[in-house]
């Protein structure tokens, strides 16, 4: 697996890169701020709108029947905070920014979407898995959570080949990509949000 610094070299001055910086600067200062805005409601739908919206990041297309609840957020967070035992999981996977992704960490991080996006597709009536919105969140909740996405997942397959049918493996190939990118001096070990623009932006 090689890391192509002349490609990355162009997209680091692109339009691109620098309206994600200027996107990206938002959307992490929303689940960072305190208090917790994971401990309100409200506030919990309100993050889940702005990123489903935001990002493109499909919750809103898994969830059945959502009309009669008046919002397809307003379901899934009355189906969360109305089981205590739910909301401790919720904010248990949701964690909080800490750790640099690493070798280490790399199976919890993959633990953790994947039980988050089960816990959204019991309640969001429909079954359906939600792996890029819960991939998302913790994105931009921990900061060290690659994106699972259409555009990203494209943009992996055109730098390193492969097909990726399932998370564990997308996020594998993230992480070993990063890593060589950062034994050629290309990033700072924190930057997977850096990665993950630059993926998306060779799978568009």
């Amino acid at each position: 697996m090689r890391f192509d610094r002349k490609h990355w070299k162009a997209y680091r001055n692109s339009d691109h890169e620098r309206l994600c910086n200027r996107f990206n600067i938002g959307l992490t200062h929303a689940f960072g701020a305190q208090p917790d805005p994971l401990t309100d409601e409200a506030q919990m739908v309100g993050l889940f709108l702005l990123l489903d919206k935001s990002y493109s990041a499909g919750l809103r297309r898994t969830v059945r029947n959502w009309d009669k609840y008046g919002s397809p957020m307003y379901r899934i967070a009355s189906k969360i905070y109305g089981d205590k035992r739910r909301q401790q999981s919720f904010l248990m996977l949701a964690g909080r920014r800490g750790k640099l992704l690493s070798r280490a960490n790399l199976r919890t991080v993959i633990e953790r979407v994947d039980a988050l996006t089960d816990l959204l597709s019991q309640v969001n009536g429909s079954g359906r898995l939600p792996i890029s919105f819960s991939s998302k969140f913790l994105h931009f909740r921990t900061g060290i959570v690659p994106i699972w996405d259409t555009l990203a997942r494209r943009g992996l397959q055109r730098l390193v080949g492969g097909r990726y049918s399932n998370y564990a493996d997308y996020a594998t190939t993230v992480f070993n990509l990063l890593s060589d990118a950062y034994e050629k001096n290309s990033f700072e070990p924190q930057e997977i949000k850096r990665l993950d623009n630059y993926l998306m932006w060779w799978g568009d």
